[in-house]
């Protein structure tokens, strides 16, 4: 794939401004700059582990290796998007415990465990031993969409508006957070002295201090701050009209300012998410341009689209191109600027030899640009 069919296929997605000279001066605008990160970039990886091509037991196999190798790279943060009914991660507590013997220091995260499709008490308890065994490094990010259409499961029985996906949330926070359950004051619970409370267990400090909320809207970062959580901000956002990079960076604002007012004593942190698509010559570049034209055909509105995926709200570009204009297009950022940790987005059909190259060129060449600002 050359420089100039990598232009000409980045210049057609219209979907979000790209103009480089708008950027820089968005970047160089007042209105940017209250909110920017002054700590270190940390860096973490999503990966999908598709399954819709390759045998289950071996993308997972290889997700573990995954893990480990990017903790040996440096990584900060591990992630596993989660999906039900489809071919990627259904069960991430299990990969997780897994890859938490693969690894030392790497925290382990989520991105998203719908929370529509769990019960509150049964996943704080498996997120509790997740973390005791994992050694505190659990970084769970969570959702509160409603449950799939046009699917017989109990979950749309429990959950039919947006309130009772927030309810079963909130009773799975108080859970991680230590609150008794309602009991009688003479339950007897084997192991536990009379008049114990009804705790999950085993008891996890600082769970709840490291849950995340993966936000699309002004209104779910609103609700977010609001319980002290974590902000994930994706590669979309439910809101069409401004610009993307402008508009996740009111996100981050609104986010900061609602933690500094209703949790003084709590560090707010924000993560991003982008795809970053190197050119390089590569034996992945084939597999960067399919994205890049998937991106074309069914984000933009100029696209011929595909049956079956709408699109809603607006999406960031690809930050693709030579390794220059790629550290240049996310220099450019002001949304990735305010966050805290840049997450880099696995292919979607990436297998182990060509994820590891992306994510060795994101710590070598990328994250150093980014840091210095040079």
């Amino acid at each position: 794939m050359t420089t100039s069919n990598v232009d000409a296929i980045a210049d057609s997605l219209t979907l979000d401004a790209r103009d480089p000279e708008l950027r820089k001066a968005d970047w160089a605008s007042d209105a940017y700059q209250a909110h920017r990160r002054s700590g270190p970039l940390k860096l973490g990886f999503l990966t999908f582990l598709t399954q819709e091509r390759r045998d289950p037991s071996t993308v997972l196999q290889e997700g573990l290796r995954l893990f480990g190798e990017a903790e040996q790279l440096g990584y900060d943060l591990g992630m596993v998007r989660v999906r039900h009914f489809q071919p990627y991660v259904s069960g991430p507590i299990s990969f997780l415990s897994a890859a938490s013997q693969h690894t030392s220091v790497m925290r382990l995260g989520t991105g998203v465990i719908p929370m529509h499709a769990e019960d509150p008490i049964r996943l704080a308890e498996e997120l509790q031993t997740l973390d005791v065994i994992s050694g505190g490094r659990v970084e769970a990010g969570f959702s509160t969409s409603m449950p799939e259409q046009g699917i017989e499961t109990h979950w749309a029985e429990q959950v039919k508006t947006k309130h009772d996906s927030w309810d079963k949330f909130d009773s799975f926070l108080d859970r991680v957070a230590g609150k008794p359950l309602l009991s009688e004051p003479d339950t007897f619970m084997w192991g536990l002295p009379e008049g114990s409370p009804a705790i999950t267990r085993p008891e996890a400090p600082g769970l709840r201090d490291r849950i995340w909320y993966g936000a699309g809207s002004m209104n779910s970062v609103q609700q977010a701050a609001a319980r002290g959580l974590k902000l994930q901000l994706s590669s979309v956002t439910d809101e069409a009209g401004a610009r993307f990079e402008p508009r996740q960076y009111q996100q981050i604002a609104q986010y900061r300012q609602q933690m500094a007012q209703l949790h003084p004593n709590r560090t707010p942190e924000v993560a991003v998410s982008r795809n970053i698509l190197p050119i390089t010559g590569a034996a992945s570049d084939e597999e960067f341009e399919w994205l890049v034209r998937f991106y074309t055909d069914n984000i933009c509105p100029n696209g011929t689209g595909r049956p079956g995926f709408p699109a809603k709200g607006r999406f960031s570009h690809p930050a693709t191109g030579t390794m220059d204009q790629t550290i240049e297009y996310l220099r450019n950022d002001v949304a990735l600027a305010a966050a805290d940790t840049l997450v880099v987005l696995v292919p979607f059909y990436s297998d182990l030899d060509k994820t590891l190259p992306l994510l060795k060129m994101v710590i070598d060449e990328i994250a150093p640009a980014l840091r210095s600002g040079a």
